[in-house]
């Protein structure tokens, strides 16, 4: 957890958010959220899994945020579980949802080349019912678990997202595959299943792509402060320890041409300081006894004596993330507007389909095309909003 501001003893707090995969769960953890006594505000932002809230610390802890965010299928990093981003885990989701699209394609592809001969009439695949059944589950069910997983948490906890619309139009396409290998007079669409998975796995790659860009700003300035500093102990020796160990009133040494580590002031030396990274100013600034010093800064020339003034969440680097995290997590009208119509638009995709599945039963002489017509709706009419918002 982040404080940011504290007025009227309100404090705004920013979290990492995991398990979300569209707008509508975002919209899901957002109401989870503001049903918390407490909680006076909150916004959840699907680009960057940040959930910004304005809360009341003497009222609700971190620990009651994160249950009712579990309680809704999501989870929620409180403070001393999150590590300051040492690890890129956006790099290891993009490789795993790339490796998962190729995977898909691999297996996919020269079944779609099947199927495509085989109602042309080029080649007659013999047993090609059984062939699409055994090619498309592992598409489906394996390679798209986590999609398939995500919608059956959902409807676990009473809730819609996009994954559900995918989930129920692969699973239905599936399942006339397995009706027409039993003798039923239904078309075998498994195979178109496994293709929509696919597609909706490209989708689902671009958008971590996009995602892990939109956090690059926040692990360039992290990558910018020093790990480790220099220390006189309280017997006058120099000691080495982790920049997270420092405390306010610790005395650092900084040779030249070394970032100094927390912010402070000068108590000994004279020296120029590249200051760039904080102010933008291009030339070196002069510093000497007394003034104040920034962390992540560069001492280029003389050998220095500081003081340690913030350390934590209260250096200008912390703050600086915080600004860019609060900035991310800050919703604009359009995006407002566009949850709230997302809000309904899977349950309406849903309401649909069922309208259309009806419609279809009430004719017997096409009985057989009712579980095609329902599903053919949920997954494609799915980007056409999701993607957008």
């Amino acid at each position: 957890m982040v404080f940011k501001t504290e007025k009227e003893n309100m404090s705004t707090v920013v979290f990492d958010l995991k398990g979300m995969t569209c707008a509508s769960c975002a919209m899901t953890v957002e109401k989870s959220l503001k049903k918390i006594p407490g909680v006076k505000e909150a916004s959840v932002n699907i680009a960057t899994e940040l959930a910004t809230a304005v809360i009341d610390p003497n009222v609700v802890s971190e620990r009651e945020m994160a249950k009712a965010v579990a309680d809704a299928g999501y989870e929620l990093i409180i403070s001393h579980e999150k590590k300051e981003a040492e690890k890129d885990t956006y790099t290891e989701k993009v490789k795993e949802a790339k490796l998962r699209m190729i995977w898909a394609w691999l297996i996919t592809g020269p079944l779609a080349l099947l199927m495509i001969l085989d109602m042309t009439a080029v080649v007659k695949v013999p047993y090609f019912n059984l062939i699409n059944i055994l090619v498309s589950f592992p598409v489906i069910f394996i390679v798209g678990y986590p999609v398939i997983r995500s919608a059956f948490v959902a409807l676990i906890h009473r809730g819609t997202n996009m994954d559900v619309l995918i989930m129920l139009g692969v699973t239905a396409s599936f399942v006339t595959g397995i009706l027409a290998l039993f003798g039923m007079n239904i078309a075998d669409y498994s195979a178109v299943g496994a293709m929509i998975m696919g597609f909706n796995l490209i989708g689902n790659y671009l958008e971590t792509s996009a995602k892990g860009k939109a956090s690059e700003a926040i692990k360039k300035l992290l990558k910018m402060s020093a790990k480790t500093a220099r220390i006189l102990d309280k017997d006058g020796k120099e000691t080495e320890i982790a920049v997270e160990d420092l405390a306010v009133g610790d005395t650092m040494l900084v040779k030249p041409s070394e970032k100094i580590p927390t912010d402070g002031v000068i108590l000994e030396g004279d020296t120029t300081i590249d200051e760039s990274m904080a102010t933008g100013e291009s030339m070196p600034i002069r510093r000497t006894i007394g003034d104040k010093v920034i962390g992540a800064t560069v001492n280029q020339m003389g050998f220095l004596k500081v003081r340690v003034t913030n350390v934590g969440d209260d250096t200008f680097i912390a703050q600086v993330v915080n600004l860019v995290e609060e900035a991310q997590g800050t919703k604009v009208p359009i995006q407002t507007l566009a949850d709230k119509v997302v809000g309904i638009f899977v349950p309406a995709v849903l309401f649909i389909a069922a309208g259309v599945f009806l419609f279809w039963l009430l004719d017997p002489a096409t009985g057989h095309r009712i579980m095609l017509m329902a599903s053919s709706f949920l997954p494609w009419v799915n980007p056409d909003l999701g993607i957008v918002s």
